[in-house]
């Protein structure tokens, strides 16, 4: 058989149970329901880091965060680490991206050799291809501009507006970002050649806030007739306020606030659903469907509404820290199975790795969810304060506690999710938790420690002071002199 074709779907902050495949009973995506009933569903997956570029830095390398050490969102993967795609590339793959990647800079080569980029963050938005189609047709995103760029800012419309950042898009459909990656996806995959492996990863900003889905997903939900998700409370809690890392205030957003962004959202990921559609579609069409691995995933969560908050920068509660994972094995291969187990973002790329029967670096932390082996927790960090002062925080969760830990283990919070699955009474000052609590922190240490080193960092074409061909001169010329005089 030949080499699978490999497509990547990857989101941008969508929390796992707004999909109706994850139960969710309001969110329409029949698109991404029907790749589910093809696919194995990792129902306990997690990301590494809830930050956008750290958290895609970790999915191409499987390096957690403090490995690779690429700890924000302006950021650059080390260069000598490997990564899936390029590990892809170098066994005759083309590979190719579309949408967001969230690099610095903007088009790092950390395996593709194609790239038509659409960013929201940053330098990238104004060196992007998506940005330029923008340009061209007359057009600015100004909502998303209004909120992503400090360059520019509008003056104050509405607490909807402004402190919720939600709003219909002011762009018409087809200048949307969505629909503009959807469209060179279907590009992409019409210019596939039959002869050569594919990898295409499918960067969509959406539903990353804020909230502007385009008309007519607009109106496509009723705010008043959407249930609210699990965890909601009427008003934050204090803990979570004190932590807050947004410059949103939690306690002014209201009930009728909080429904008018789920609807925004929900049209957001409805419209990408949309889009999925169109791309399935397009590989049936072409008869490449059925050795074509498709994942879909997330490079993190969302409260909305958890707690009574709203995007991240907050503590690593499940909403924010579990993500989707849909893998559509070569020919259907476990189709329909729902997958239990506990599992790390990072352990993408070894599965595809092994999937397509190539070899895993040695640097590669993650584990293969084609193999037995399975995780007992799973680890996710953050870097808070500032740079100056940074505060490093942790989760480390197993199917029955959650420990929560920033700065020190004298602020360690222990979650008991059998009896709290919504992460609400902090248990680890009573008696009967102390075991698990002294054997949650001596495992996150073990893990830190000696469990997680950091590989070596090897990259022999590193920028440096003196040329590297001269230097290459000197060396041979000293090695013939020392063998003449051995």
């Amino acid at each position: 058989m030949n080499q699978p074709n490999i497509l990547i779907l990857h989101l941008d902050q969508l929390r796992q149970d707004c999909l109706g495949c994850y139960g969710n009973p309001d969110v329409h995506t029949p698109n991404i329901d029907a790749l589910a009933q093809d696919s194995v569903t990792y129902q306990n997956h997690y990301t590494v880091y809830p930050i956008c570029t750290p958290s895609r830095y970790s999915f191409f390398s499987s390096l957690y965060v403090h490995q690779h050490g690429a700890w924000d969102n302006h950021s650059t993967l080390p260069n000598g680490y490997p990564t899936f795609p390029k590990q892809l590339q170098k066994s005759g793959y083309h590979t190719s991206a579309v949408g967001k990647m969230h690099m610095t800079p903007t088009y790092q080569n950390i395996g593709f050799s194609e790239m038509q980029l659409a960013e929201q963050n940053g330098i990238g938005r104004f060196e992007d291809d998506y940005h330029r189609f923008l340009m061209e047709h007359g057009k600015i995103d100004r909502f998303d501009l209004h909120h992503q760029s400090d360059l520019f800012r509008q003056s104050p419309t509405s607490h909807l507006y402004d402190m919720c950042q939600c709003s219909e898009s002011d762009l018409d459909l087809e200048f949307y970002s969505s629909e503009w990656i959807t469209q060179n996806a279907l590009s992409q995959i019409d210019a596939w050649d039959p002869k050569q492996p594919e990898l295409l990863m499918v960067g969509y900003i959406n539903p990353h806030h804020p909230f502007d889905p385009p008309a007519p997903y607009s109106t496509m939900y009723n705010p008043d007739t959407l249930h609210l998700l699990p965890g909601y409370l009427d008003q934050p809690i204090p803990f979570d306020t004190q932590a807050n890392g947004t410059p949103v205030d939690y306690s002014t957003i209201t009930e009728s606030e909080m429904r008018s962004i789920m609807a925004a959202y929900y049209g957001m990921i409805t419209e990408i659903d949309d889009g999925i559609g169109s791309i399935i579609q397009k590989l049936k069409e072409k008869g490449l469907y059925d050795n074509t691995i498709i994942v879909f995933t997330s490079d993190h969560g969302e409260y909305l509404g958890y707690h009574h908050m709203i995007l991240k920068c907050n503590h690593l509660y499940d909403p924010l820290a579990k993500i989707p994972l849909l893998i559509k094995y070569p020919q259907q291969q476990f189709c329909g199975n729902i997958d239990p187990s506990l599992s790390e973002n990072i352990d993408v790329a070894v599965t595809i790795l092994d999937a397509c029967n190539q070899p895993v670096p040695a640097s590669m932390q993650g584990i293969s969810l084609l193999r037995k082996k399975r995780r007992n927790y799973v680890f996710s960090e953050g870097q808070y304060g500032t740079e100056q002062s940074p505060n490093i925080g942790y989760m480390f969760r197993s199917d029955s506690y959650k420990l929560l830990v920033r700065g020190s283990f004298k602020n360690a919070v222990l979650y008991d999710l059998k009896k709290d699955p919504y992460e609400q009474h902090n248990v680890a000052h009573l008696s009967e938790y102390q075991e698990i609590l002294k054997e949650f922190q001596t495992a996150l240490s073990d893990f830190v420690l000696f469990h997680a080193l950091g590989k070596v960092h090897l990259d022999t074409k590193a920028p440096q002071q003196r040329d590297q061909e001269v230097l290459n001169k000197q060396a041979e010329e000293l090695k013939a002199f020392i063998r003449s005089q051995w």
